[in-house]
């Protein structure tokens, strides 16, 4: 395959599989991002930085594989390549941006086992249940 043919179909399946993302992840990410976020403003601001990031994370690691790859390569190996580098930039950018908004959204999330009826996950200060003989 042409180089210049080669970058330009790694950029567009970038493209594409960016682009799908935010269909997927939009409508989640504006309403996680409502909650956490104290005015409407900063949940637009951070949900289209959000999008524009599932955009060019991908075109990024698509252009380092085209790149950085031999000359002349298979369509094949070109077609995977491109897959595996946009897939796992966007793996790493959902996992770093997960971690975040878990720990914004952490203090307002109600505990899993609320066995005292207070704030505590075990009723006395983090102290584990006491189950008796």
């Amino acid at each position: 395959m042409n180089p210049m043919t080669g970058f330009f179909t790694a950029i567009g399946m970038a493209a594409v599989i960016g682009i799908a993302m935010v269909a997927v992840f939009h409508r989640p990410i504006r309403t996680m991002l409502s909650e956490a976020c104290a005015t409407e403003a900063r949940s637009r601001f951070w949900t289209t930085y959000l999008c524009a990031l599932f955009i060019l994370v991908p075109l990024v690691a698509a252009s380092v594989f085209a790149t950085f790859s031999s000359r002349y390569i298979a369509t094949a190996t070109l077609i995977e390549g491109t897959f595996l580098f946009s897939a796992g930039g966007l793996l790493v950018a959902l996992i770093v941006i997960g971690r975040n908004i878990s720990s914004a959204l952490g203090p307002m999330m109600a505990p899993l086992n609320n066995a005292g009826g207070d704030d505590t996950p075990f009723g006395e200060a983090g102290a584990a249940p006491d189950n008796g003989p």
